[in-house]
């Protein structure tokens, strides 16, 4: 996949709950989904939430190499905290959002279950 240059770098950020999950962030830039390998925070680490906090502060203020993101979403199931506190910080550039959830913009749905309904090209 490809994107153009002047396409906005996003990340989505898949909170874990603790098990065997990993906290996920993935990059997305135009089409192409594979823009950047993931970021990866096992869950011993994932456990502090500071460093959840700290890990999308450094994304959003450009601090990692290549990471320069233009907008955060963080799943709302257990990202809630993390959206609450980069608020806080003054961050305007996230977002908490149902990765799971039904669109609120029918008839465009995210796929995710009987009754989808797919919109001609």
């Amino acid at each position: 996949m490809w994107a153009l240059d002047d396409e906005p770098l996003i990340a989505g950020f898949d909170v874990s709950g603790g098990g065997s999950a990993w906290n996920v962030i993935r990059f997305r830039k135009g089409l192409n989904g594979r823009i950047s390998p993931p970021i990866r925070i096992n869950r011993e680490r994932g456990r502090d939430r500071d460093l959840l906090v700290g890990t999308s502060a450094e994304l959003l203020q450009g601090k990692r190499r290549g990471h320069r993101i233009d907008m955060l979403f963080v799943d709302s199931a257990l990202g809630a905290r993390i959206v609450e506190r980069l608020r806080v910080l003054s961050y305007k550039n996230v977002a908490e959002v149902n990765f799971g959830g039904k669109s609120p913009d029918e008839p465009i749905a995210n796929g995710s279950g009987p009754g989808t309904t797919i919109l001609p090209a």
